[in-house]
């Protein structure tokens, strides 16, 4: 356990890094990477090269279409109607070797370079017969017979790969002999073997095919070739063609040759700048030797590059030959001798290919003729390196995802379409020059992904915001209320929007802020403000009301509900003591302090937007904003802080309370009754409570004109509290009337403001 401590702190520690290197990485090229990333791992795991063989692979045929094959490679189909013709049984093994004698001399009159059978030759027959075959394989010079792989198992149950070779009478007589086994990891055959390294001899029959066809042509340039390599080695080489057909070691040259070029890896880039640079070969010579060389790199398979389907190789049918009916189709051709796929079309004989269906397979010997063929004109399929393909993904991977989290939805999806349409034709065009790349992983995988994070990016970026405009205007109106007007979608629907609500309006307004807008700076102003109102909307929001307008030194704040309730009085007044309590504490620590009036009432308003389509205002309408205003106002004259209307009165186990008088407002036509909003029930002082009570008494002899017995009570409140406003201006009210007779006659309890 101890010696895991240190690997283990080692690895987090590496864990760790690797997240803060995340984590430091841009946004923005953060969702460049994720999709290239995973291309990468996508296109370098096993089950990315499948599902590109298998699905990117058989796109890029179709969408390519058919291509001709070369004129040099054609097939002799042993078909149904030929053997019925002939006479001859469905039995491949039991056919009589005259047979395959008739057929190499009629091959060799038309001119045939090579022939190649894909038939298996080795069960033994008639031994005269057997000697007459192996005479004309050995004449001839030209025969390359087949040699198949029978796998078996051993007593510890271990798989091994037999070699059946055909007769040795005629392997000897034979030009050469070779295996074709075909990949079997596919359900459609999409490569083949070059070699085959598990046998003694690896060379596959297409190999050995072109060898056979390229030495015939350019053996003399590939000598010259080799000698610019490595002079040793061309001296060693045989001195011409003849020699290497008399030798029949054709499996030991290109043993030797893959030698040679394994050993020496830099040679087969040598050897590709000398082809390409020389001005004495032929363009054709060229492409011959740059298959050639090709050839002895470490691949042991190749892709097929498919025709199309079955017969799309030349074929002629056996009783064609025999009969003589085609005149000279073969000259100067390699010959695939074969059985037709559609000879035992019961026996589900033939190989599934991207152009194939399951009434038309394709026999071996098409495939071999096409491997063969692909080989001959430099036409293989050929993959993109790894390395390559890596920095194709990851640059396509970057871009979608750059794309798909900067541009909207739908030019997202427009561009990333004509991007991929555009990577289309591109893949086709290369595919064409047999140029491979891949398809599905950035078409089908990459692009959905990183349209799927560009939308959930935009998403929550949209959330985001929207989370912040909610939480913006949750400042100036109710969240519901943001909700609400979020939801609407033309301009008469906010400006339709409102309702009619009972409210209690609390306007506050502070003193000397005129003064100190000429005194100080606009900023340190702006500042002292903002101070003020952070102390003064916590207890509005914390008792369940909001801030509905903010103007200079002045707030309005609602506490509303469907009908009169006391919990809006019982709230309103709660939260008018508690910002009167901190504001009281707040100018204790100001050089410039605000002292703050407040005043409300209660009563119907309408609760919307106001203004046009250029502008919206969330306020309240309603004579109970303008009285409250009012109400504040009131404040002044009476030397108090906290004023309310009757119909805002708490009960008296939450608020202390104290009746001031019936009022005429400005601007009103009926007498309101005025409370002092005094204290929360249990911390108002005794005194306090008779000083209330003794205010009372003088307060209901002025109600009813007791003036003189009202002055002296008021008297009697101003030295318990020598700073009680309301009774300083009832005890002046009341001597101004009763030094003025006129007063007296005109006197009524309701004050007129």
């Amino acid at each position: 356990m101890v010696l895991l401590k240190k690997p283990i702190r080692r690895y987090r520690q590496s864990i760790h890094s690797l997240m803060q290197t995340v984590t430091r990485v841009p946004k923005q090229l953060f969702w460049g990477l994720l999709p290239g990333l995973i291309g990468i791992v996508l296109i370098i795991s096993p089950f990315g090269m499948m599902v590109e063989e298998s699905l990117g692979l058989q796109s890029l045929f179709l969408l390519r279409g058919y291509h001709n094959p070369p004129s040099e490679v054609s097939l002799l189909s042993i078909d149904a109607a030929s053997l019925d013709a002939l006479d001859m049984p469905y039995k491949p093994g039991s056919w009589p070797r005259s047979l395959y004698i008739e057929i190499i001399r009629q091959l060799n009159a038309q001119g045939a370079q090579l022939i190649v059978f894909t038939l298996a030759l080795d069960q033994a027959h008639d031994p005269v017969e057997e000697q007459a075959l192996a005479n004309v394989l050995a004449l001839s010079d030209n025969v390359i017979l087949p040699r198949y792989i029978k796998q078996s198992s051993d007593e510890l149950g271990y798989v091994l790969n037999i070699v059946v070779p055909p007769v040795a009478l005629l392997e000897d007589a034979a030009l050469a002999s070779a295996v074709f086994p075909l990949p079997k990891d596919t359900e459609r055959v999409s490569r083949f073997w070059t070699y085959k390294q598990e046998i003694s001899e690896p060379s596959t029959l297409p190999v050995v095919v072109f060898h056979f066809w390229a030495i015939n042509k350019e053996y003399t340039a590939f000598r010259d070739l080799v000698s610019g390599l490595d002079s040793k080695l061309a001296a060693s080489l045989p001195v011409d063609a003849h020699e290497l057909y008399e030798n029949r070691n054709i499996h030991v040259f290109i043993d030797n040759m893959r030698w040679f070029f394994s050993h020496h890896p830099d040679f087969l880039k040598r050897a590709n700048r000398l082809i390409k640079s020389s001005q004495t070969w032929s363009a054709e010579t060229r492409r011959i030797l740059g298959a050639w060389i090709k050839l002895y790199s470490e691949q042991s398979t190749a892709y097929l590059n498919h025709y199309g389907p079955s017969a799309t190789v030349t074929r002629w049918p056996l009783t064609n030959l025999l009969k003589q009916r085609s005149g000279s189709p073969f000259k100067d051709s390699v010959v695939f001798v074969g059985i037709s796929e559609n000879l035992f079309l019961e026996r589900n004989y033939g190989f599934h290919t991207v152009f194939s269906s399951p009434a038309a397979r394709i026999s071996v010997a098409e495939i071999a003729a096409t491997a063969a063929a692909n080989l001959m004109a430099n036409e293989l399929i050929e993959p993109l390196s790894v390395s390559e393909q890596i920095t194709l993904i990851f640059i396509w991977g970057f871009m979608v995802g750059l794309i798909a989290y900067y541009l909207s939805i739908p030019r997202a999806l427009l561009v990333t379409f004509c991007l991929s349409l555009l990577y289309v034709i591109v893949a086709v065009i290369l595919f064409q020059r047999s140029i491979w790349i891949p398809l599905v992983i950035p078409l089908l995988m990459l692009v959905p992904f990183s349209l799927l994070c560009g939308i959930g990016c935009r998403y929550r970026r949209n959330q985001r915001v929207q989370k912040a405009i909610h939480t913006a205007f949750s400042h100036y109106i109710p969240p519901a209320m943001v909700d609400k007007l979020a939801s609407q979608s033309r301009i008469q629907d906010f400006r339709d929007e409102g309702q009619v609500v009972h409210a209690i309006c609390l306007s506050t307004d502070a003193g000397q802020y005129t003064r100190l807008g000429e005194m100080i700076e606009p900023t340190q102003l702006a500042k002292l403000m903002n101070d003020y109102y952070e102390i003064m909307f916590d207890p509005v929001q914390r008792y369940q009301g909001f801030i509905s307008d903010v103007v200079g030194d002045a707030m309005l704040a609602l506490w509303t509900g469907t009908e009169a309730d006391s919990s809006l009085s019982t709230n309103a007044c709660q939260a008018a003591l508690a910002i009167h309590t901190a504001v009281d504490n707040f100018n204790k620590h100001q050089q410039y302090p605000l002292p703050t009036r407040f005043g409300m009432h209660a009563g119907q308003i309408r609760l919307g937007n106001i203004g046009s389509a250029s502008r919206f205002e969330y306020r309240p309408v309603g004579d109970c904003v303008n009285t409250s205003n009012r109400i504040e106002r009131l404040n002044k004259l009476l030397a108090t802080h906290l004023l309310i209307s009757a119909d805002v009165v708490p009960d008296e186990k939450v608020c202390i309370t104290r009746h001031i008088g019936s009022f005429l407002l400005e601007g009103k036509s009926n007498p309101l009754s005025i409370y002092e909003l005094v204290g929360i029930t249990g911390q108002v002082t005794t005194s306090q409570i008779e000083t209330n009570l003794l205010f009372d008494q003088a307060l209901e002899a002025y109600t009813k004109g007791d003036l003189e017995n009202a002055l002296l009570l008021f008297d009697s409140v101003l030295q318990r509290s020598p700073e009680d406003g309301p009774s300083r201006f009832y005890y002046q009210r009341c001597g101004f009337c009763l030094s003025d007779q006129q007063k007296q006659e005109s006197w009524t309890p309701v004050i007129t403001m």
